[in-house]
């Protein structure tokens, strides 16, 4: 697979900033007054204009983020489409292989259960006294490459029939 090449040209973003900054420096002066009741109108007009040049170049601020935005936001669309197709076929993988990580377990089941009831009539162990619980060997690693169950496994299966085997055993010698 390719990697993944981001080219990007830094933004240059240029104003007559200095221009206007100077612009204002020099007119707010005629806005320094003192209030007083002859002027108090006049002055509440001064705010009000100033409160609109300030919207004003607010507006144009919030304008030009969006513009300058705009390309970021789409490639970040488009990196998080290529990261959810990844995921996407991630998740594939992950469901496919708990199915099949599932059919493994059930399987070394099944041979564990078969291995289990063979020992058993084997050993005859009564049904009364086999309380042996396999659940805890049905892993995948108890399975040989050619899908058998591994000497561990087996030996371990029969470990527990023996198990049940002795109970059966001393319950019977008592009982005689």
């Amino acid at each position: 697979m390719n990697e993944l090449i981001i080219t990007a040209s830094p933004i240059d973003i240029t104003g007559n900033f200095e221009e206007i900054k100077a612009e204002l420096i020099e007119n707010l002066k005629t806005f320094e007054i003192a209030v007083t009741d002859e002027n108090l109108a006049e002055a509440k007009k001064m705010a009000t204009d100033l409160n609109k040049l300030a919207k004003q170049i607010d507006d144009v601020r919030k304008a030009k983020a969006t513009e300058f935005k705009a390309p970021v936001v789409a490639f970040e669309a488009k990196v998080k489409e290529l990261t959810t197709l990844i995921l996407n076929g991630r998740a594939k993988i992950i469901e496919q292989t708990e199915v099949y990580e599932n059919k493994v377990r059930e399987l070394c089941k099944k041979l564990l259960t078969e291995e289990l009831t063979r020992l058993y009539e084997a050993l005859a162990v009564s049904p009364e006294y086999r309380t042996a619980n396999i659940e805890k060997l049905a892993i995948s690693s108890n399975l040989t490459g050619n899908m058998k169950l591994t000497k561990k496994a087996a030996d371990a299966v029969l470990e527990m029939v023996q198990a049940d085997k002795n109970v059966q055993d001393t319950v019977n010698s008592r009982i005689a």
